[in-house]
């Protein structure tokens, strides 16, 4: 006598009438649309309060560490990158004495260089997706970035005109807008967020992050100054040199900034992903229960 075996959907483990549309990747656990909380989460909401808690997650130490550690996994493309900032320069140039006016050649440029972050930014939310066992972002399509330009542009309109407004009243409010405001680049970047949008999802994000982001922001904007002096120092020192010395203090002194600047939206960015729990805790962190 055979017995027929009907299967049932499982539940969610919180909420027994409701069905479950994930599983936990950290303890297992079904969750229903309610506990996701963001709809690409792949955690729990009290697996992702102890990962929050976990205050290796966002420790400044670690970011940039982890930054420095992208870019050097993204070295082939910077260095892509880097010859089509150049190549856009030197058309905006041709640009420039063609028109005979500064406005086409300042804006090509302007697009250019939003442009560039933005593949940047969204080539590295591609590789910490792919770590987080995360749909990849398509980086390839030119429409994607083409479309995002003017939103960027537009956040950072905005984001000048709201720290400006901090600025007015004392220097710390200004400081503080500019931390709310950190990490709406990325937002804008990775998921194509409105400029309005992106500011108020930095603003939550960073909640409660603002000390730790500090922590890792603040070397990295005192170390773009830092390296284009030394840069400026080294070609100036090797000027009169045979050509194969000054050519290389060139390279070097160009590599030193590039890098500098590369790593203000690769912490951006790495600090995005993982307030969205969107990339992993590293398991050998230790972690709250």
């Amino acid at each position: 006598m055979s017995s027929a075996v009907s299967e049932v959907a499982p539940t969610c483990a919180v909420h027994p009438l409701e069905d479950s549309v994930f599983v936990c990747d950290r303890c297992g656990s079904f969750g229903c649309t309610g506990c996701r909380g963001h709809p690409e989460a792949t955690r729990c909401a009290p697996c992702v309060r102890r990962i929050r808690e976990d205050p290796t997650a966002m420790a400044p130490t670690r970011l940039l560490r982890d930054a420095c550690s992208l870019l050097l996994q993204h070295r082939v493309l910077l260095a892509g990158l880097f010859i089509l900032q150049w190549l856009c320069l030197m058309g905006s140039g041709a640009l420039l004495h063609l028109t005979q006016s500064t406005l086409p050649g300042i804006t090509s440029l302007v697009a250019a260089e939003l442009g560039l972050s933005i593949l940047l930014m969204r080539a590295v939310a591609r590789r910490l997706r792919e770590q987080a066992g995360l749909p990849a972002l398509d980086v390839s399509s030119p429409w994607v970035v083409l479309a995002r330009i003017p939103l960027l542009f537009l956040m950072y309109v905005l984001t000048f005109l709201v720290i400006l407004g901090g600025s007015f009243l004392l220097v710390l409010p200004g400081v503080y807008m500019a931390l709310c405001t950190s990490l709406a680049p990325a937002a804008v970047a990775v998921d194509g967020k409105g400029p309005l949008a992106a500011l108020r999802l930095s603003y939550q994000l960073v909640r409660g992050h603002r000390r730790r982001l500090l922590g890792a922001l603040l070397p990295v904007l005192v170390l773009m100054p830092v390296t284009d002096t030394v840069g400026s120092l080294l070609t100036d020192a090797t000027e009169h040199l045979p050509a194969p010395f000054s050519v290389a203090a060139d390279i070097v002194a160009t590599l030193m900034v590039m890098a500098s600047v590369t790593l203000h939206p690769l912490v951006l960015v790495l600090a995005y992903q993982r307030l969205l729990e969107r990339q992993p805790v590293s398991r050998s962190s230790p972690e709250r229960t």
